[in-house]
């Protein structure tokens, strides 16, 4: 019934639109979708298979080997007039019998560029690795931050912060080797941020960083409705200066359209006290693929 081919520069642009699609309650962008699938440096053809239908892309796979013996689920998506057909099922099949001959010993939907793990809200994707025996490893927390009546004026705040000595702008990638030096010697395992504001400056990606003279003491960045990370220098805190970089980036998400802000694996407690966020359970939920020798197709 289906075709199933490597995804190729012919069919990026329609898959793209059906990941778009297909993955309803976070922003997947198509710079990132670029940046993240097929112009990664871990993209392999035989982990990225694409289903078509008389021409036409109608669902999408994608999948990384990170180590020898480990691998990560990134994406599912099928086109919403194809579902509930077992493409999926096929689509999944064949990369997860691709990586069991390369000895991959462990498959994980645990987060990446575009997801902090398996949100719950996706109850069919939920069901559909649970039949595969994914099993939960970690629940964590991700928060949405309403956008609409949203107050993001930080004018007052950053006077009284400038009479203070500390200053805010909008990075840009000049300003990735300073932030490169502030995240390693305070958040060594945020260092991707510094990369990322290194190789890109486009309306999905922004940043923003508080200074004091020439040192990033704070920062916070996004991506499309993606918020994080964040940080402030120990001695910075409690002066309300990792607030005004967080209200910086939501100012962007409400300027770009969205009408929420998902503040991934985030500390709850803090955001749902500070401003009252929904919390949404994710996930890090991993399959062992030496304990079962056979791809468990749905039903």
């Amino acid at each position: 019934m289906y075709d199933i081919q490597p995804l190729d520069e012919s069919s990026e642009e329609q898959v793209y639109r059906i990941c778009e699609q297909s993955v309803s309650h976070h922003y997947v962008g198509e710079t990132r979708f670029r940046m993240f699938v097929p112009d990664s440096p871990r993209f392999d053809p035989e982990l990225a298979l694409v289903a078509v239908k008389d021409g036409a892309p109608t669902g999408f796979i994608y999948a990384e080997q990170r180590e020898e013996d480990k691998a990560d689920l990134i994406l599912m998506a099928t086109d919403e007039n194809h579902r509930a057909q077992r493409m999926m099922g096929e689509l999944y099949e064949k990369v997860e019998l691709t990586l069991r001959a390369r000895g991959v010993k462990e498959i994980a939907a645990a987060g990446g560029p575009f997801f902090s793990g398996l949100d719950l809200r996706y109850r069919t994707a939920t069901l559909f690795l649970l039949r595969r025996l994914y099993t939960p490893r970690q629940i964590h927390y991700d928060q949405l931050m309403g956008m609409k009546n949203l107050d993001t004026d930080t004018a007052a705040r950053e006077e009284k912060l400038g009479a203070e000595g500390v200053t805010f702008k909008r990075l840009t990638t000049d300003d990735a080797p300073v932030l490169k030096k502030m995240l390693e010697e305070n958040f060594s395992g945020w260092m991707s941020a510094a990369d990322r504001l290194a190789s890109r400056e486009d309306a999905e990606h922004s940043a923003h960083g508080a200074f004091a003279g020439d040192e990033v003491v704070a920062f916070a960045a996004r991506d499309g409705c993606n918020f994080g990370p964040t940080g402030t220098v120990e001695a910075f805190r409690r002066r309300g200066i990792g607030s005004v970089v967080f209200f910086r980036c939501c100012a962007d998400v409400a300027a770009d359209g969205h009408d929420e802000m998902i503040i991934q694996a985030a500390n709850f407690m803090f955001y749902a006290r500070a401003f009252a966020c929904p919390v949404i359970p994710v996930w890090r939920s991993a399959k062992d693929l030496t304990a079962d020798p056979a791809v468990k197709k749905a039903k």
